[in-house]
């Protein structure tokens, strides 16, 4: 088995051994199954007793929906580099011949990996908007992105899991700017610009424009820039 196989069985253990961080990960499905069921039984109820029709903004649900898996799972990631580095693995992963820049890209290979497979899955089990296939993949790429930015954000900053807690809230405010065109608002739009998160929407709604792509590129690359530059800082 190869270091980054042996690295990915490691951090899975891990995982299974820790109910809470197990919990995470099942999150961005039971915020599915909940999406799901409510368009399959309180939808109908809402129509009939307010007129109000949901289907207009199926694009805008879908993109939020596919918002939860990188952020859920680049929580996870980031407690158990937390833990790593509170039990001074990290710093002996560092001297090794894996390098310190090898142990933090195996590390992320858990939510940029999940993230692509957990983007497809929530898509297809939805099925409540029509993606073409370069859709699909550019989403899940970018959401793979996503996870690792919230991994190195919160690696970055948080001193300990408790912390880590705290900043995983804040950061989940960035999730709602998957719905910052729906105010209507173009600050909050223009704001919203600057934030990953917002433009998993744009690639939904608005797919075949090359500039949105680009914007968006563009946008996941500078984060995941300053990912990377907190990281090393924090070194």
């Amino acid at each position: 088995m190869t270091m980054n196989g042996k690295a990915f069985s490691f951090d899975m253990r891990r995982l299974t051994r820790d109910p809470i961080l197990m919990m995470f990960m099942v999150v961005p499905f039971l915020a599915l199954a909940a999406v799901k069921l409510f368009l399959m039984l309180g939808e109908p109820i809402l129509n009939v007793k307010t007129g109000f029709v949901l289907s207009p903004y199926y694009g805008y649900i879908l993109a939020v929906v596919l918002t939860f898996s990188p952020y859920i799972l680049g929580t996870v990631t980031a407690f158990l580099m937390i833990d790593e580095r509170d039990e001074s693995i990290y710093e002996l992963m560092s001297v090794l011949p894996i390098g310190y820049v090898g142990y933090i890209t195996n590390r992320l290979l858990i939510p940029f990996s999940l993230s692509i497979i957990y983007t497809v899955l929530s898509y297809i089990l939805l099925d409540i908007f029509r993606l073409s296939l370069l859709q699909v993949i550019l989403i899940a790429l970018l959401s793979g992105i996503q996870s690792i930015v919230v991994s190195l954000i919160m690696f970055s900053l948080a001193d300990n899991k408790v912390q880590g807690l705290t900043y995983s809230k804040a950061l989940n405010i960035f999730v709602f700017a998957a719905l910052a065109d729906l105010l209507g608002l173009k600050w909050v739009s223009n704001i919203s610009a600057f934030i990953p998160f917002y433009w998993t929407t744009q690639l939904v709604i608005d797919p075949a424009n090359l500039i949105v792509i680009s914007k968006g590129l563009l946008v996941h690359s500078a984060w995941l820039y300053l990912g990377t530059r907190l990281v090393k800082a924090r070194r």
